[in-house]
């Protein structure tokens, strides 16, 4: 219970923070599932070799591309290990790469929510604020959400 409470949080805190866009640009595409990318089991391989909680793993995986930004992807997984028991919990991480197959231990993670930056050694490396990129982060962490049926599609 108390894992859900924090993942509900996080996602409020990071939906909260982010502003309006002011470019005068056309408004993003809605949100959709379709934007979701299974994320190949090498790149969860190399994800989870950053997790610092003990008994830890990310059995499923997706990732969002950025609309803004390509080649930037928010990759957010279930997390199951001690006290994270319960799915739900979607730990949200973001890399760089031209394709998300391409993504690599070189490549490296950035922790986007505090749940990420709690469980991994992946710490936010391209020392950006990624507050401003809600709408990328929200949706990846729906997508572990929708797969395990804590969301309803209609909800997005």
């Amino acid at each position: 219970m108390r894992s859900r409470l924090t993942l509900c949080m996080a996602l409020l805190i990071v939906v909260a923070g982010c502003g309006g866009d002011d470019s005068g640009g056309p408004a993003p595409a809605e949100p959709s599932l379709e934007q979701c990318q299974p994320v190949p089991d090498d790149v969860m391989t190399v994800l989870e070799s950053g997790l610092t909680l003990e008994g830890a793993s990310l059995p499923v995986g997706f990732a969002v591309e950025s609309p803004s930004f390509p080649g930037v992807f928010y990759i957010a997984a279930e997390l199951d290990g001690p006290g994270y028991e319960a799915k739900g919990d979607a730990p949200v991480w973001v890399a760089e790469s031209f394709a998300l197959e391409d993504i690599t231990v070189d490549v490296g993670f950035g922790a986007v929510n505090e749940l990420a930056k709690s469980v991994s050694s992946w710490d936010n490396f391209l020392d950006r604020d990624f507050s401003t990129f809600g709408e990328g982060i929200r949706l990846a962490g729906a997508c572990v959400l929708v797969d395990a049926g804590l969301l309803d599609p209609s909800e997005l």
